[in-house]
């Protein structure tokens, strides 16, 4: 193999990955994307397992930023996409810990997003489902965060009252750096009035 042909204008997988975080850390998503994907070709012409994983989770990372940020969690395809690489990431890398922990932060964006677009029973399944299955592992932020992201869910579909109580519990699981929760709960007794 020649060094130049596994690479795309002279730059190696790993200065894309790079350009992509950069991009990313400055809002430009769409710049982003292209630049791990770049990474990505890269690793598989190579067979460069471990700078695949990476490519991967930074596909990842962007999908998840697109559909956050520029679709304000309208667009559920952009979260498919994103569980999608992140799930390739953990297949190349199953070591890699970081990656099991933004899976489940793009399944709460998955779960945000359907209950943007009105879908509350299923936004509340997918958190449902993440909460029982990190109180078996004793995820402490992570299940803090997720019941906080079940309290936002039930709090749009109007059910005030259980919404306080997961984000009470979110303040429980993770009471240090917590405020919005208490913000939360009194946004919760208001409308309840």
């Amino acid at each position: 193999y020649n060094a130049i042909a596994l690479s795309i204008n002279g730059y190696s997988a790993s200065s894309y990955a790079d350009q992509s975080a950069i991009h990313r850390a400055m809002g430009n998503f769409k710049s982003a994307l292209v630049a791990s994907e770049q990474c990505l070709f890269i690793s598989q012409k190579k067979n460069d397992i471990q700078h695949e994983g990476a490519c991967e989770s930074e596909i990842s990372l962007n999908y998840n930023s697109i559909g956050k940020v520029q679709n304000k969690y309208k667009n559920k395809d952009d979260f498919v996409q994103a569980i999608k690489h992140m799930e390739r990431a953990i297949v190349l890398d199953p070591e890699q810990i970081f990656f099991q922990g933004k899976l489940k932060e793009i399944i709460v964006g998955l779960a945000l997003s359907e209950s943007e677009n009105g879908n509350y029973i299923e936004a509340l399944k997918i958190l449902d489902d993440l909460i029982l299955e990190n109180n078996q592992f004793k995820k402490g932020d992570l299940l803090s965060y997720e019941y906080a992201a079940r309290g936002i869910v039930k709090s749009q579909s109007g059910d005030y009252k259980n919404s306080i109580i997961d984000y009470e519990k979110s303040l429980e699981i993770f009471p240090d750096d917590n405020k919005a929760s208490y913000s939360d709960i009194g946004n919760q007794y208001f409308n309840l009035k």
